[in-house]
């Protein structure tokens, strides 16, 4: 378990990179995510056909080999996608409110599969598990990094959520502040 932890190193600087360009592409849609989903569906080649697409080898390797070899090929694969982004990466993007509430979803998303994840190593090693299926670690996490401008998507569903809950007042007066 802990060399899966560490194999995601490199898996979570390249996340950074990724989710800055998606965030900084929904701050661009101004935080509508109608059309920001009308974006995603409107331009699936730029956004689902990337190199990150060869990610789905690791997954095979992942399923018919040992976990430690689909690790092993995990730490090297993002290691070079993270040094090909960073090679492109041109801005940083500035942090709002809704900003850190699609980041707290998406931590809160991470946080919850590593609960899990834990949670299963241990029945596993405690023999009460039916089969050994450690594998399914590494696809899990390798998809939802695929699928991350979808993550996005969805942290913008629960921060519109939450903006129509908050009081009026606080809203003109957050929108009266962003005008100055």
């Amino acid at each position: 378990m802990i060399f899966f932890f560490i194999s995601l190193s490199t898996y979570l600087c390249y996340l950074v990179l990724k989710y800055q360009k998606g965030l900084a592409l929904f701050k661009k849609e101004n935080y509508a995510v109608k059309s920001y989903g009308k974006y995603l569906v409107k331009h699936p080649k730029e956004i689902f056909l990337t190199p990150e697409i060869l990610s789905i080898i690791i997954i095979v390797v992942a399923i018919n080999t040992d976990a430690k070899i689909a690790g092993i090929c995990m730490v090297i694969f993002y290691m070079i996608m993270f040094l090909y982004e960073l090679r492109k990466f041109d801005k940083k993007i500035k942090m709002d409110i809704n900003i850190v509430r699609i980041l707290i979803v998406t931590l809160i998303i991470y946080i919850a599969l590593s609960i899990w994840f834990v949670l299963d190593y241990n029945a596993l090693q405690n023999d009460l598990l039916i089969f050994d299926h450690r594998w399914i670690y590494y696809v899990i996490v390798i998809l939802l990094g695929y699928f991350s401008y979808c993550v996005i998507w969805f942290g913008g569903l629960f921060n519109a959520l939450i903006v129509k809950l908050l009081p009026k007042k606080k809203r003109k007066k957050r929108a009266h502040k962003k005008q100055k």
